[in-house]
């Protein structure tokens, strides 16, 4: 069973490792131009931190965010 993070259910996957249940993020879609509702299809712990890589379900358009250090679904 999954424990209680600031009130987020979670899923424990290995020792001190924890995951919120969520699958899917609000984010701004560049191809559909606006917002939509990205589905995570891939999470990895890295040196630099937690990969996660999100998709557009609409037009198939993909977000890699590492953390703080990385996030290609924002703007230069």
């Amino acid at each position: 069973m999954g424990a209680s993070l600031a009130g987020v259910q979670t899923l424990t996957t290995l020792p001190g490792l924890y995951y919120t249940m969520s699958d899917t993020a609000e984010r701004y879609c560049p191809n559909c131009r606006e917002t939509r509702e990205f589905v995570r299809t891939a999470r990895t712990r890295m040196n630099l931190g937690t990969k996660v890589k999100w998709r557009c379900p609409e037009c198939g358009f993909r977000i890699v965010n590492i953390e703080n250090a990385v996030d290609t679904g924002v703007s230069a």
